[in-house]
């Protein structure tokens, strides 16, 4: 890693003063050597368990006021902050607090992950959940800065960490530039960003808005809840996770079926390409279709079908939506 301007941060630096750098793709948090996508701490942070955190909190504030098991309950906080993502980035040892943080530091990151899983969360729904149906056919897709604006929550991306109370603010961030492997010739170079952070809640503001900015965004699955990262040129709902319930079904399988199913029920065009999907398929099981005269129909049933969606949906009135219906079947049982 080569520095662009003389480095004014890393001499007798305290580990909590966090250096990360971000590349086009993906940063690098302190001296780790593997890149991390853009996105993918948030939404770890965001589908994260933080009760064992704040219950180790807790009982060091006792402790605090009572006198009583102090350095065993700091240490059991240390050991519980070391667990959560971002944190376990530069944390992994004990010779990562030296010089050792102020109990106040551990605070603020309690306070900064209740914030997270708070605002954030509530955020990113109603961007990219709650204020962003399906993209119908033939309509534009929104890029994320015009679901934003369209959303109504433009003015939470100035509002520095979604908020505008100063206590939950970022603070400013310094910004240096580094030449990331410039030292070895067979990798290729890249200028990167260097930025130092002292608040969880400070990186991972700049990390959401740079991940909007490049295609990664965190979205809730509608099917169990849980969190995952949609990355440049995805559009899915539904995340990669097994299903509740399910033994190997995916919440996108089960979220495929559920759309395709709901399509059934709202248009009649899917309802006639379904059926006549399944009554030339059954001619292939009985032997009386071949493969390739199969799937030679269904390129053709596919276009046939997507162009009357296109005409269904502008049409006017139930006769012109009938006209549309009967052509598409007789087009589709034409062999």
């Amino acid at each position: 890693m080569g520095t662009l301007g003389k480095d004014l941060f890393d001499v007798d630096r305290p580990r909590t003063h966090t250096m990360v750098r971000f590349g086009e793709r993906e940063y690098w948090i302190e001296g780790r050597r593997k890149g991390i996508p853009y996105g993918e701490i948030l939404t770890e942070l965001l589908d994260a368990d933080i009760g064992a955190y704040q219950k180790s909190l807790a009982r060091l504030r006792e402790a605090m006021e009572s006198g009583n098991e102090y350095s065993g309950r700091l240490k059991t906080v240390r050991a519980r902050l070391r667990e959560l993502p971002y944190f376990r980035c530069f944390l992994h040892t004990d010779r990562g607090f030296d010089p050792a943080p102020t109990e106040e530091y551990f605070f603020q990151a309690g306070r900064d992950l209740a914030f997270i899983q708070e605002r954030y969360a509530w955020f990113l729904d109603e961007v990219f959940y709650n204020a962003a149906p399906e993209k119908k056919r033939g309509q534009r897709k929104l890029t994320p800065a015009e679901r934003i604006r369209s959303s109504g929550m433009e003015a939470l991306v100035t509002g520095v960490s979604l908020g505008a109370d100063r206590e939950i603010d970022a603070s400013p961030v310094s910004v240096q530039y580094a030449m990331l492997n410039a030292e070895d010739d067979s990798l290729s170079a890249e200028l990167v960003e260097k930025m130092y952070f002292d608040r969880l809640i400070d990186f991972v503001y700049v990390e959401l808005m740079k991940g909007i900015q490049k295609g990664f965004i965190p979205k809730r699955c509608p099917n169990c809840g849980h969190w995952f990262l949609q990355r440049p040129g995805m559009t899915f709902t539904y995340c990669e996770r097994v299903a509740p319930g399910e033994t190997e079904k995916t919440c996108r399988d089960i979220g495929a079926a559920q759309s395709f199913q709901s399509k059934l029920r709202e248009n009649e065009v899917w309802r006639l390409y379904s059926r006549a999907y399944k009554k030339y398929f059954a001619r292939v099981r009985k032997g009386t279709m071949s493969k390739p005269a199969f799937e030679a129909w269904s390129r053709e049933a596919e276009r046939i079908r997507d162009e009357a969606l296109h005409e269904y949906e502008r049409a006017r009135s139930p006769e012109e939506r009938a006209r549309v219906t009967a052509a598409v079947s007789e087009k589709l049982n034409r062999v």
